[in-house]
């Protein structure tokens, strides 16, 4: 597999190294797989974690970072989805769900059942922030 739409000096089939944050678990069982001789292993891996490394690094670009902060939100490592500046309001919520949907095929999720009540959690205040009814309809998963 070869990415043609990158924006780098040097053009890779892999993700950009700051996405290394956001994909360590699957890094790690990549380069695993490296070191136990299954080169299509570390490729397969590797791979599934594209289309959610582009998706972080959507532009505008520099917002990277709020997807950082919400997957290790997602799996735990944080008790709030709180940045700097408010910088967790910077990308949408249709783009956050999307990454979770992508974390989730990446395989990256620690706890799926904890990211799924942590999204709801946040897609439900998103409501109420809109005022928006929802007529007894809730969000059960994501």
């Amino acid at each position: 597999m070869r990415l043609t739409d990158t924006h780098r000096l040097i053009p890779s089939r892999y993700p950009p190294v700051g996405i290394f944050d956001a994909i360590a678990p699957a890094a790690s069982a990549a380069i695993q797989a490296l070191d136990d001789g299954r080169p299509d292993e570390f490729e397969r891996i590797l791979a599934l974690t594209i289309p959610l490394s582009r998706h972080i690094f959507e532009s505008p670009t520099y917002l990277y970072k709020t997807g950082v902060v919400f997957l290790a939100w997602l799996n735990g490592h944080q008790d709030r989805f709180q940045m700097v500046g408010g910088l967790e309001t910077a990308r949408s919520i249709s783009h956050l769900s999307r990454l979770l949907v992508l974390a989730e095929q990446a395989g990256i999720l620690r706890d799926p059942e904890l990211a799924c009540r942590r999204m709801q959690g946040l897609l439900e205040r998103a409501l109420e922030r809109t005022g928006v009814e929802v007529g007894g309809t809730s969000v059960n998963k994501v």
